[in-house]
């Protein structure tokens, strides 16, 4: 098995958008609120699907 089909046979679980967020925070040593965490993570997906939705218009 050469290492780049070792590679490509590799499963990972893949986690959710919260998931990651909170894996993110964390690496950053970052301390907030519960209330705190969820505002600055609905910051983030709007951000993210607002940027996504205006390059898919602009591709039309």
């Amino acid at each position: 098995m050469t290492h780049l089909t070792h590679f490509v046979s590799f499963h990972v679980t893949p986690l959710t958008s919260s998931q990651f967020f909170e894996e993110e925070l964390g690496k950053e040593n970052r301390v907030l609120s519960r209330p705190e965490r969820v505002r600055l993570f609905q910051q983030v997906t709007k951000t993210i699907l607002t940027d996504v939705l205006e390059k898919i218009d602009g591709a039309k």
